[in-house]
């Protein structure tokens, strides 16, 4: 029985994992990794709120297949080409996460 509970435990964590990142686009998944990259790297944290808005922004609908193509050349660099300064401003301009609508992506 004690096996039945672990696997059972896994499976529920594997089912959530999938199921919170197995749906973004390349653009949403971009707007996560800026996040994450902001707090590990530049030691400055963004509200989920702003995530979330950059997430909005980049919505299926929003986005056509050009810009997500865009979205998914830049992430394998992010770290390389962007500064803690270009991730903060991406957040707090408009650009995309802080509400504004915008449709900046950094390239």
């Amino acid at each position: 029985m004690p096996s039945y509970s672990r696997f059972s435990a896994g499976s529920a964590a594997l089912f959530a994992l999938l199921f919170t990142s197995g749906c973004r686009n390349n653009c949403q998944q971009l707007c996560q990794e800026m996040a994450d990259y902001a707090s590990e790297d530049c030691g400055e944290e963004f509200s989920k709120e702003q995530v979330k808005s950059c997430m909005e922004t980049y919505h299926n609908r929003e986005i056509d297949d050009a810009l997500d193509e865009v979205c998914e050349d830049i992430s394998p660099t992010l770290r390389d080409e962007w500064t803690c300064e270009d991730v903060k401003d991406y957040f707090t301009s408009g650009a995309g996460g802080s509400g504004g609508g915008g449709t900046d992506t950094g390239a």
